[in-house]
């Protein structure tokens, strides 16, 4: 398997924000009766984008992952 992280842009936000939610309800929402897993379509678009905003040009404070099949490899990390 082949895994893609990329600086998540404006255009990437929706996508961001359901695989939020979705980590809400599988790992928090399984653990924790007082989470509220409504977090993420009320107020998770507005909360990345201005992460994203402050991050400064040619940064991002939110990244997107996609996986394809093949074997695994391993990219060097650098500093952020």
């Amino acid at each position: 398997m082949t895994v893609t992280v990329t600086a998540a842009t404006h255009d990437d936000l929706d996508a961001l924000v359901a695989s939020v939610a979705g980590l809400f309800r599988e790992d928090a929402g399984r653990h924790d009766p007082l989470m509220d897993l409504g977090w993420p379509a009320r107020e998770g678009a507005a909360y990345y984008a201005e992460l994203n905003r402050h991050a400064g040009p040619g940064r991002a404070a939110c990244s997107s992952a996609s996986s394809s099949p093949g074997p695994a490899s391993a990219a060097p990390s650098r500093p952020a």
